[in-house]
């Protein structure tokens, strides 16, 4: 049976480096099924920043973050979720870019179909593809379901 999770981005801060991973996912032993995601910036002014979804061969250097059961009857997950790798994994399939200015919110809804996923053993990411002005702090929140 499948189980759904969340994890709650509360104003990480995300630093002038061009080239770090917002977030990463990785699925352990079971495959993830990305649902989406939504950030939002404290910003007030226009910051652009170029974003990519992908897939990664191997994990950065993120910090862990406490996943949340949907169904509090459902186990904990096997998934390992990981918030601000300055230093990413090996890169592979670009599935998804972005460009945003951090004004209103970046939601990220996929319809069943075109929802990814990542086999055991591999990584989803959000990666950050252009420096920032300014240290900025970013909320949010990301969810996946194991099966």
């Amino acid at each position: 049976m499948s189980r759904i999770y969340y994890v709650p981005l509360d104003d990480i801060q995300i630093t002038t480096d061009a080239d770090q991973d917002v977030w990463e996912l990785s699925a352990v032993t079971d495959k993830c099924v990305l649902h989406g995601f939504e950030l939002t910036s404290s910003a007030i002014t226009a910051l652009p920043v170029d974003l990519r979804l992908l897939r990664r061969s191997s994990t950065g250097n993120g910090a862990a973050v406490t996943e949340v059961r949907a169904n509090v009857d459902d186990s904990q997950p096997l998934a390992v979720f990981e918030q601000i790798a300055t230093v990413p994994g090996t890169p592979g399939d670009i599935l998804m870019g972005f460009k945003w200015e951090q004004l209103g919110p970046l939601l990220h809804m996929p319809t069943p179909e075109m929802r990814i996923t990542a086999d055991a053993g591999s990584y989803l990411c959000l990666n950050i593809q252009s420096a920032l002005s300014v240290t900025t702090g970013w909320s949010g929140w990301v969810c996946w379901e194991e099966i």
